[in-house]
């Protein structure tokens, strides 16, 4: 309860004992802050509001009910003109507040605990209190008043912005969540002057391109408001183009050869630009342009050209940028080309408990003679591969994904390449693995110029011969509803596993007192068909987190095991549970092409509520509002249409009892008919210096026809890519990569 304080100039001696001054501390002054997290209530509610204070004694409360629309038209107008943020909250300290009105008004005094310390999160319980909006004010003793602004309402508002500053706006019953009609919208500009006004649908729906600083909505005696809408996208309409070098990386003096294509962007479609020029800017590591050209832009939309970098080019990363947002990018290095690489591989692709991993380490100089009595420092770790809680479609592993290092060293050594380059380690393995393990070599070959280079290379080690797949048709079941759980086993090679024999338990997991525990309520054992499937019915009579568990051994003796959850909630009862979903989107599967129909089936842990279901990515292409009476399951269905490529995400909210419900699904729509097929091939697999190199290369579309098309060729030394990896993405990457979900939602 001290304000803190500072001593200077004071000496310590080594073995002396040193005298400090006496300290004298004052007490901090006198705080009060009213806490307004909680700003929207319902009729059925305690109002109530929290503080924070210190060495206040009294404190008056006053709570008041306002006419919101006419207390923003009494405002100063200019007041605004320079602010940001939360209108409403900025503006209730001008509100003409007359206390004789209060619906509520009482003195208190502060109690603090011995010794003296900070009052944290104190609860003051209003009651329950009419539909209206209503400041609490709060006069501190000895320190200036504080407001509050707060609703009791039965509306809710949920908004969503997307491309264009088009914004959809959904109203329906806070406790319910049914959607609501007729529902006035009015809309404030930047000086909280109304600028427009809207009605709702039939299904609680208005839509607009105004940009607006504040809503609020009227429903009956129910008044909501929302902050002003808005919308950053990367997803940009205009001209794209895709800029790239012949290699990654140059030295001082060298020639850079660059080429661009360029599509223009419409109504998220790709054309070709009508644009005939293109002045290119090529900048140094600090952004000093030091090359300027204009182009001329071919009528396939491409453009090409080249320049030497000075002797004396700073080092680092250059960019060559057209058109301010499409920019490429390359290396200037003071460099010396490897001489050799290095390959690190193992004798099979997967191995089972108790075998040992052989793992060949070759070392090549680029020239193709091997490098003999290199030595060799290797290391090896083993990581875990993470198992899906929904059976075997929800579970993704990209190949290449080291974000979380390699996991855990397990073994480390020497050696030294023979006389073919060649060095032969063995790995052993455990006696048993509950989940597949990534094995990661890492090996660091020195020649004797004492040259470094360094590879690696990675191999899966899995439970046993086979895996179990176990799939439920849905994550989210009604008490008594019965489950249909359909296990599949398959060897590595997508063979189904016929005639063996699997236990299967199903039960309810529990936490409590920091421990897991499970009761299981079901047991049988059961054996795959020629198709190596085999389907189990379950009737749950209990919610909670449902645990079903399968396990089987492979002819080796290996316990192979697999797990899933599902989730049995009780009627209109919803929480959060760790890697559980409250919605869950399901589609009949992951990819698309464009005409395809996707058929979503929605899960809901709330029975009854409607919800809003959008088709999203930069903006809303569609949107709707199902209601599924008597049911947590809905089924919707729409076609997928050129303009959705590459991706969409589909959207779920709804609304009840005051909470928030909100999901999200990716799918992926096929580019295929933008993209081309190129094949490269030579006369011959080696040459001499001095001798030509002939190239066929071939271009088709899609469906394997034989196109005209215009292309980069570009033949660049190997071991380049050893001093660096290309800067930019992958043509295909560039125009048809993954965008990202950037509509903006708000409730």
């Amino acid at each position: 309860g001290y304000q803190e304080i500072e001593l200077h100039n004071i000496t310590v001696k080594k073995n002396e004992t040193s005298e400090i001054p006496t300290i004298t501390m004052s007490l901090r002054p006198e705080c009060f802050n009213l806490y307004d997290r909680n700003r929207v209530f319902t009729e059925s509610e305690t109002v109530f509001l929290t503080y924070n204070a210190f060495r206040v004694k009294k404190f008056s409360l006053s709570v008041v009910k306002i006419d919101i629309e006419k207390e923003i038209e009494k405002l100063p107008k200019d007041t605004f003109i320079k602010t940001s943020g939360d209108y409403l909250r900025q503006s209730v300290r001008y509100f003409e507040i007359d206390e004789t009105l209060a619906v509520y008004k009482k003195d208190f005094e502060i109690k603090y605990p011995s010794p003296l310390s900070d009052i944290y999160d104190k609860k003051i319980d209003i009651g329950r209190l009419p539909l209206g909006v209503y400041v609490a004010v709060i006069r501190p003793e000895n320190l200036p008043e504080q407001r509050h602004l707060f609703t009791v309402t039965d509306l809710a508002v949920v908004s969503k912005t997307g491309e264009g500053m088009k914004t959809t706006l959904y109203a329906c019953d806070i406790n319910t969540g049914m959607p609501l009609e007729k529902v006035s919208l009015t809309f404030f500009n930047h000086n909280l002057t109304a600028a427009g006004k809207g009605l709702t649908s039939k299904d609680g729906l208005f839509e607009t391109t105004a940009r607006y600083y504040m809503l609020i909505a009227k429903h009956e005696s129910s008044i909501a408001f929302l902050s002003g809408n808005y919308y950053n996208s990367s997803e940009e309409e205009g001209i794209n183009t895709y800029l790239y070098t012949d290699r990654p990386v140059y030295m001082p003096g060298q020639t850079v050869y660059f080429k661009g294509v360029s599509r223009e962007k419409k109504g998220g479609l790709y054309q070709i630009t009508k644009v005939s020029k293109a002045t290119i800017y090529v900048s140094d590591p600090i952004g000093n342009n030091f090359y300027k050209t204009t182009l001329d832009i071919s009528p396939t939309g491409s453009f090409h050209g080249s320049f030497v970098l000075p002797e004396e080019a700073t080092l680092g990363v250059y960019h060559i940028s057209y058109a301010s947002k499409n920019s490429g990018q390359f290396k200037v290095l003071e460099y010396r080309k490897p001489e050799y690489s290095v390959k690190v591989t193992t004798e099979k692709n997967t191995y089972l408990p108790k075998e040992k991993i052989s793992t060949t380490i070759y070392a090549q100089y680029y020239f193709g003679a091997p490098v003999k009595n290199a030595k060799v420092v290797y290391s090896v770790y083993q990581k875990g591969v993470s198992s899906s809680y929904y059976g075997w479609d929800d579970y993704e592993y990209e190949e290449e994904d080291y974000r979380w290092g390699y996991g855990m060293q397990v073994l480390a050594g020497e050696t030294t390449t023979d006389e073919k380059g060649q060095a032969f380690i063995e790995i052993p393995l455990k006696d048993a693995y509950a989940n597949e393990t990534i094995y990661t070599i890492e090996a660091q070959v020195t020649d004797i110029s004492r040259r470094q280079v360094t590879a690696r290379g990675k191999v899966t080690v899995v439970p046993g011969t086979f895996k179990i797949g176990i799939m439920t048709e849905k994550h989210i079941y009604n008490p008594g509803e019965e489950i249909t759980a359909t296990l599949h086993l398959t060897d590595y090679n997508n063979k189904p596993v016929s005639n063996k024999t699997l236990e299967i338990s199903a039960g309810v997991e529990s936490y409590k007192d920091s421990k897991f525990s499970l009761s299981d309520f079901f047991r049988t054992s059961v054996v795959t068909d020629a198709e190596g499937r085999v389907a189990v019915k379950i009737n749950v009579t209990k919610a909670g987190t449902i645990r079903i568990y399968a396990q089987a051994q492979d002819e080796f003796n290996n316990l192979i095991t697999k797990n899933i959850y599902i989730w049995v909630p009780q009627r209109d009862y919803a929480t959060s549970w760790a890697g559980r979903k409250q919605i869950e989107i399901v589609t009949d599967k992951s990819n698309y092409r464009v005409g395809d129909t996707v058929k979503i089936l929605i899960n809901s842990a709330v029975a009854d509520m409607p919800l809003l279901v959008g088709i999203e990515r930069s903006k809303v292409y569609s949107q709707q509002v199902v209601r599924p009476e008597g049911s947590n399951t809905d089924l919707i269905t729409f076609k997928i249409e050129e303009e959705h490529i590459p991706n969409l995400y589909i959207t779920v909210t709804g609304i009840h009892d005051k909470k928030y419900y909100t999901a999200s699904k990716l799918i992926n729509i096929a580019p295929e008919k933008h993209l081309l097929d190129i094949e490269i091939t030579s006369d011959r697999e080696k040459y001499q210096p001095g001798e030509k190199v002939q190239y066929k290369i071939t271009t088709k579309d899609f469906s394997g026809t034989p196109v005209p098309t215009e292309i980069s060729f570009g033949l660049v030394d190997e071991s380049i890519y050893a001093i660096s990896s290309e800067l930019v993405p992958k043509i295909e990457d560039f125009f048809y990569g993954r965008k990202p979900h950037t509509v903006n939602s708000s409730y």
